[in-house]
């Protein structure tokens, strides 16, 4: 069909600029990072040395610790997944 062909040029490309792309086959080596999500990351983030550390950037992307505080006394729970 039309749209089957679509998909594959679409994703052609999108090989073509991966295969280019230091960043994007970097991304594409952690487990589960595949073209789509690669390049998606790509675009979105820009240039990684923009973020200090890996904790930055999983801030930005909104992979932040779940807050149990009250007063003064601050706890930290496990990840949660808000933001982008």
């Amino acid at each position: 069909s039309q749209l089957g062909r679509d998909m594959a040029a679409i994703e052609q490309r999108l090989e073509e600029f991966a295969s280019r792309e230091v960043s994007v086959q970097r991304y594409r080596t952690v487990p589960g990072v595949g073209l789509l999500t690669a390049t998606a990351l790509r675009a979105s983030a820009g240039d990684l040395s923009r973020f200090r550390s890996g904790r930055q950037f999983s801030a930005w992307l909104g992979l932040t610790p779940r807050e149990h505080s009250s007063g003064q006394q601050r706890r930290l729970g496990g990840l949660t997944k808000r933001g982008d």
